[in-house]
C-alpha cells in the first residue's frame, strides 16, 4: 500500500515514496501522510510500507528515530528493534533505508518484520536497485539488464502508478497516491522533493 522504491546512483541514494493513506484491509482511502523520514543527529532517511495503527501512524518513525542512531550498525539495529515492536502488535513492517557511505557514496537496506522472497525476517538487505511492485509486468522488461538512472525510476514508476498490485494485507488494486516524492541521501544532507502528483484511487478488487 506504498510506492517503496530504491537506487544508489553516482554515489547517491535515491528514495521514493506516496503519500496517500489506505485503510489496511479495505483499501479505503483515509487522507495523506508522510511514508518518509529522515534522521537528525546523522544523515540517513527511509520509507516505510506496511500496517499501521491509525490512531498512531507514525509510532514506527518515532520509535527509530528517538533512539537517536548515529552510523549504519546502529540505524539497522534500531528498525530492527522497531520492526519486532510492530510485530509484536500484530502489524506488518517494512523499511527501505539510505545513508551516506565514505567508501560508497551510499548504501541502501531493505529490512522487514515478515519474510521476503530474498531475505528472511528482520535480515538486513542491501541493494543498489529496489521497486516494490512491476517487476513481473511485461512492461518492466524496458528497465531490466542496465544501470538504471533516477530518471528512469521516475519513467517505472508512472508504470507502476497505474498498475494493480497485490497489498500486503491481500487487497489488490491501484495502492499508489496523493504526490511521489523523491528523497536523496548524500554526503551533503538529505534532501525531499515532490515529482508528480497522482490523481488515481485506490480501486481494490
Amino acid at each position: 500500500m506504498t510506492l517503496m522504491n530504491g537506487l544508489i546512483h553516482d554515489r547517491r541514494a535515491y528514495l521514493w515514496t506516496d503519500t496517500r493513506l489506505y485503510h489496511p484491509t479495505t483499501g479505503e482511502t483515509l487522507g495523506e501522510g508522510a511514508k518518509a523520514f529522515e534522521g537528525a543527529a546523522w544523515t540517513w532517511a527511509a520509507v516505510h510500507a506496511g500496517t499501521f495503527p491509525m490512531d498512531d501512524p507514525h509510532v514506527l518513525k518515532r520509535r527509530i528515530t528517538e533512539r537517536w542512531p548515529i552510523g549504519g550498525e546502529a540505524l539497522l539495529a534500531a528498525a530492527i528493534d522497531a520492526l519486532r515492536l510492530e510485530a509484536d502488535e500484530g502489524r506488518i513492517g517494512r523499511l527501505l533505508l539510505a545513508y551516506p557511505c565514505e567508501e560508497h557514496g551510499a548504501r541502501m537496506f531493505h529490512l522487514a518484520n515478515d519474510a521476503m522472497p530474498f531475505a528472511a525476517a528482520y535480515e538486513p538487505y542491501e541493494t543498489v536497485e529496489f521497486m516494490s511492485s512491476g517487476n513481473g509486468e511485461p512492461w518492466a522488461a524496458q528497465f531490466s539488464g542496465r544501470d538504471l538512472t533516477p530518471a528512469d525510476m521516475r519513467r517505472f514508476i508512472d508504470y507502476q502508478v497505474e498498475t494493480p498490485s497485490e497489498t500486503v494485507c491481500g487487497w489488490t488494486g491501484l495502492s499508489i497516491g496523493g504526490n511521489v516524492v523523491e528523497i536523496e541521501v548524500s554526503s551533503e544532507g538529505v534532501t525531499s522533493r515532490m515529482v508528480r502528483a497522482v490523481e488515481s484511487e485506490a480501486a481494490a478488487a
